[in-house]
């Protein structure tokens, strides 16, 4: 579903990267991010609350056409 939704976004709304706020201890949130091919790019602080920040840029695609290319 997630890697659907990605593809969504670059194939029909033209997106060029997503990003994805992930709270500091949130494991799992972390790993999902991972997994979809995020890459961790720091932590970074609103309204007192630290974040894992998790880019993907989205070049040729992404999901199940496998064809996406990730910087």
């Amino acid at each position: 579903m997630c890697s659907a939704i990605l593809h969504y976004a670059w194939k029909d709304i033209g997106f060029k990267q997503i990003q994805a706020l992930v709270m500091e201890h949130n494991e799992k949130s972390a790993a999902l991010c991972r997994k979809l091919g995020f890459e961790d790019n720091g932590i970074t602080v609103l309204e007192n609350v630290r974040y894992i920040l998790y880019k993907m840029q989205l070049n040729r695609g992404c999901g199940r056409e496998k064809d996406y290319v990730r910087q």
